[in-house]
């Protein structure tokens, strides 16, 4: 009765599973490559394209004349009327009046402004100006070897997810045939009550396991679909069906680009103190001027004048004192490159830390996966075995399924830790990038 229970229960998974993916508007499923899922993930990812935009804001911002070096060269125009009464008496006793008068201004100046000298604030502006790019690049760096490592992870749980998924049906199937021999045994009085037991036990551990299996490959599938392309209803799988390990990583820390965020963070806060110190230092500027003016007037005792010329002149601004504004603006600067430089030793700290905690592991399970293929190859030697045995009559049938059990169990056992493995490989990778 429990052989038939969860026979209906296996049964009823996979017509639920094949009537979501039958209905109309069922995600449709493709295959993809390890590559193609990296370069759809970067063309999706919001997080990715806002920084990348913000890579180009930065990069239009390290021009010179963006950074002040250019003359500021400009036109300034106007024009007034006015319409008034007039009513003028002189010392002579004289009386003028004159209502309605109408006055009319017009002015015209081009003009032009430039800085001599400002304690090379614009230099350290446009310095700034570049570190801030190098940090925005180095962010997007950040992010994409990030991306990169979500999406390759799951891809390769997914490859393993498949082989495993294989591994259990293959199991499931022989511990259904070694059940069948145990009944069949058992009534024809050559087995035993606790040998069907345990042939029962082990086919629903087994039934469990593929279930499970499965629906973790599926969760899988969404997650990694998801990640790589959320606007569109699809599936993605694999295409890739097996593991490959990289046995030669060969990672140099210094070139990480988390650790690159923080060099340049740490050398914009360096640049930030140069333009706050900057700031103490007197600003020496060159301008000039070109000036039209033309006024009509019916009002006083010139009816018209016009004028034009230029000027010319050199100012120099130095405040002696702001209140200690800028010496306070000029310690928190300094603060703030020293607390960049706190966390730039820490992260590279840390990731010396990681990089020996994840190698230790990594060169044992190295060896972990070579002594499971050797068990592998003990255990298929172990059913070749069992199979000429059984042939030449001096084994039991069951004891060759018991054979090809541990067989398939041995293979599990590898497939594991090769993704524990691979893990811990990409892990390393994305330390040196």
């Amino acid at each position: 009765m429990k052989l038939r229970y969860l026979l209906v229960i296996v049964i009823s998974i996979f017509c639920h599973w094949s009537e979501l993916y039958a209905q109309p508007n069922a995600p449709q499923k493709t295959k993809i490559s390890l590559d193609e899922a990296i370069s759809l993930a970067f063309e999706n990812n919001a997080e990715l394209l806002n920084l990348r935009n913000a890579n180009l804001i930065a990069k239009s911002q390290t021009s010179k004349g963006y950074n002040g070096y250019m003359p500021l060269v400009f036109l300034e125009s106007g024009y007034n009327t006015r319409n008034e009464d007039v009513n003028q008496r002189f010392v002579t006793g004289q009386e003028q009046i004159r209502n309605n008068a109408i006055t009319s201004q017009f002015n015209a100046s081009l003009g032009l402004d430039y800085v001599l000298y400002n304690g090379f604030r614009n230099k350290h502006q446009q310095s700034s100006a570049r570190t801030n790019l190098n940090l925005i690049s180095a962010q997007v760096k950040a992010l994409e070897n990030n991306v990169e490592n979500q999406v390759t992870s799951l891809y390769y749980q997914l490859v393993s997810s498949q082989q495993l998924n294989s591994l259990y049906l293959e199991a499931l199937r022989l511990s259904k045939l070694k059940l069948e021999i145990a009944q069949l045994k058992l009534s024809i009085g050559r087995g035993s009550k606790p040998e069907l037991l345990t042939a029962q036990t082990n086919y629903f551990t087994d039934s469990v396991q593929w279930i499970e299996n499965l629906a973790n490959q599926n969760a899988l599938n969404l997650e990694f679909s998801n990640l790589i392309n959320p606007k569109d209803w699809v599936i993605y799988t694999p295409k890739d069906t097996v593991i490959t390990i990289n046995r030669n990583l060969e990672i140099d820390i210094s070139k990480s680009s988390e650790l690159e965020t923080y060099k340049q963070d740490l050398t914009l806060k360096a640049n930030n103190l140069n333009i706050a110190s900057s700031g103490l230092q007197p600003t020496i500027t060159l301008n000039g001027r070109y000036n039209f003016s033309n006024i009509n007037s019916q009002a006083g005792f010139l009816e018209s004048s016009r004028t034009n010329g230029y000027t010319a002149g050199v100012g120099l601004r130095w405040n002696l004192f702001d209140g200690l504004k800028q010496s306070i603006n000029t310690q928190i600067a300094f603060i703030n490159l020293k607390n960049a430089q706190i966390n730039y030793d820490a992260a590279q700290s840390r990731l010396s830390r990681q990089y020996l905690s994840l190698t230790s592991q990594y060169n044992s399970y190295i060896q972990l996966i070579d002594v499971l293929k050797d068990a592998i190859a003990v255990a298929k030697e172990n059913v070749e075995l069992s199979q000429e045995l059984y042939k030449s009559g001096r084994s039991d049938i069951i004891f060759v399924r018991e054979a090809e059990l541990n067989y398939i169990q041995s293979q599990q056992n590898f497939l594991t830790y090769q993704l524990k493995v691979k893990n811990l490989e990409l892990q390393i990778i994305n330390l040196g990038r």
